[in-house]
């Protein structure tokens, strides 16, 4: 394992701190993490507009139906204009599954990243302690066990499908 190193980092540390900004929100990311969220993101986006052209396309077949109820189109119009949008329901139905299995797969990629860099943070801490440290706990070494284990797991926890 290799120890995590600065210019892996997403941003600059060297900013100015006397005004916080937004940049400050992504300095603990690293540029893989950060491509990770942003094609979750993506993803989040194309789910949210497949179920809302899927609720539009419900619209206009509704209004088609309006219209044979209205008298405006034949039985046969009107079984003729359900059918083809219902072929762009069944493309439109396979693409948004397409779409939810990278929504949440992204996502949970996402939070193993998460938790591996935490956990890689946590190891490397840990490593750069003087043995003297170790001997100052109070508690022993089995409560510092428990403990780093509990914090490193959080974040796995953490990871879930976002629904």
């Amino acid at each position: 394992m290799e120890q995590p190193e600065q210019e892996h980092y997403a941003t600059n540390e060297s900013a100015s701190t006397d005004k916080p900004t937004g940049r400050f929100l992504f300095v603990f990311w690293t540029v893989q993490e950060l491509s990770v969220l942003v094609s979750a993101v993506l993803a989040s986006a194309w789910v949210a507009g497949a179920k809302t052209a899927y609720a539009l396309i419900l619209g206009l077949i509704f209004d088609i139906v309006a219209e044979l109820g209205g008298s405006s189109l034949t039985p046969g119009e009107t079984l003729s204009h359900i059918s083809q949008w219902c072929l762009v329901l069944t493309g439109l139905g396979g693409l948004k599954a397409v779409g939810a299995m990278f929504f949440m797969g992204l996502w949970i990629v996402h939070g193993e990243l998460r938790a591996k860099m935490v956990r890689r943070h946590l190891l490397w801490s840990i490593m750069g302690k003087e043995m003297a440290w170790f001997d100052a706990c109070h508690e022993g070494m089995a409560s510092i066990v428990a403990g780093l284990q509990t914090y490193a797991g959080c974040p796995s926890a953490d990871v879930g499908v976002p629904y």
